[in-house]
């Protein structure tokens, strides 16, 4: 039981068209004047929008060629009973139909365009004068289309021609950019709910913490080494290490050797937080966005166990399966860019704020070296950004860490000579 809807004309005395594409499916919700499908004329592909407000019950012609006035889908409108467009089609005046003239008498010659006579005023298809949302706009302002000018593409009306029409002080400037504004138009899209938390997370960050990013570089000949000596082990025990895991465990010596850095200023009192456990956030491209979980305790942690919670946080970010806790409590953060970056180069990684720092890694590769002896030499180079909060942490001191940072890369055996 349910409203048939068939077949417009849509003019230029086409008495069929083809389905291009349905707009909705059956148990789809539509709203009047709601793009339902998609239908194909002999110059483009035209919208044909929803007479009423419902439920789609059946598509009747889901794709081919329909008539003019077949009944193409039936709408649950909520009226309880079945009802159609009438079966008698409403013809449109012969000085408004090309090709079709009238008799002597006022009887129509055959060909008259069938048309929906809810959208027929004053004999205008007022569905050729604007699209959807312009029409539903007219209808919330009371105003009627058949009295305003268009100055959009062929002729459309606009919502700024409607605007003009009822203040009646429109000028070539407004006329201008209507036209402007439908020639470029812009589709707008929701965001889902993770990206509007990443996009005000980060716009937290940019508005309450003044940021400075610190750039430099280390030799990874050591680095290159220890992971090439230990890499085979570590698989034998299904762990991937990766350099990322190299830098979780530098930040975790660091934090220790410099407590500020595990730190973050209370917003409510403007006091100095300083947290007492360690946890390194690594930041992880999931198919949602950004997500940035964290190893929990990772001072207690050796090199395999952080290699293997790296991964498995990471498995689980794409997978969707993270929990709130695995992103709360965070020290510090590292970023690293590298394995998508084919150039290695420096970056401005963001705070994860209220974090004191973030530790961006870029990609190793080789570069031309002076060494000790004046000669230049190739060597393999990570290049290195350090962003932190300057409320917490001075230039000079942010300038000491990363030397620190350097020692520890460049051999990562020094780490264990750290408390």
């Amino acid at each position: 039981m349910g409203y048939e809807f068939r077949l417009p004309d849509i003019g230029e005395g086409l008495t069929e068209s083809d389905i291009t594409g349905w707009l909705k499916s059956v148990g789809d919700h539509v709203e009047e004047d709601e793009p339902l499908l998609e239908i194909q004329n002999d110059k483009s592909v035209v919208e044909i929008t929803s007479p009423v407000t419902g439920i789609v019950e059946d598509i009747k012609i889901k794709s081919g060629t329909a008539k003019v006035g077949d009944v193409l889908v039936t709408i649950d409108d909520g009226s309880g009973e079945t009802r159609a467009e009438p079966e008698e089609p409403v013809r449109e005046p012969a000085a408004k139909t090309a090709g079709n003239s009238t008799e002597p008498g006022g009887e129509e010659k055959a060909g008259a365009a069938l048309v929906n006579p809810k959208f027929i005023v004053d004999g205008v298809d007022i569905r050729m004068l604007a699209v959807p949302s312009v029409r539903k706009y007219a209808k919330t302002k009371g105003a009627e289309l058949t009295e305003v000018e268009g100055t959009g593409r062929k002729g459309r009306i606009t919502k700024k021609d409607i605007d003009r029409h009822l203040d009646s002080s429109g000028t070539d400037a407004d006329r201008q950019g209507a036209a402007a504004e439908e020639e470029f138009f812009c589709r707008h899209e929701s965001l889902s709910p993770m990206r509007k938390a990443i996009s005000n997370a980060l716009l937290d960050s940019v508005s309450k913490a003044p940021q400075v990013t610190v750039f430099d570089a280390v030799d990874a000949r050591g680095l290159i080494a220890h992971r090439d000596r230990f890499k085979g082990q570590a698989a034998d025990r299904g762990v991937r290490l990766t350099y990322t895991a190299y830098a979780v465990l530098a930040m975790a010596s660091l934090l220790k050797r410099h407590p500020v850095l595990n730190s973050e200023i209370d917003d409510g009192t403007g006091d100095l937080r300083i947290k007492e456990f360690c946890n390194i956030g690594v930041a992880v491209d999931a198919p949602s966005g950004l997500l940035v979980p964290n190893i929990k305790h990772a001072d207690r942690m050796n090199l395999l166990e952080i290699a293997d919670g790296i991964t498995d946080m990471g498995d689980r970010a794409r997978d969707g399966k993270l929990t709130s806790y695995d992103m709360e409590y965070g020290s510090i953060t590292v970023t690293n860019t590298g394995p998508m970056s084919s150039s290695g180069v420096h970056m401005t990684p963001l705070l994860n704020y209220p974090e004191a720092a973030i530790l961006g890694l870029g990609r190793i590769q080789d570069e031309a070296v002076v060494n000790g002896e004046k000669e230049i030499e190739v060597r393999p180079v990570m290049k290195l950004s350090f962003t932190f909060d300057h409320r917490i942490i001075d230039g000079a001191h942010a300038t000491q860490i990363i030397e620190d940072l350097k020692v520890f890369l460049a051999d990562p055996e020094t780490i264990l000579f750290e408390g």
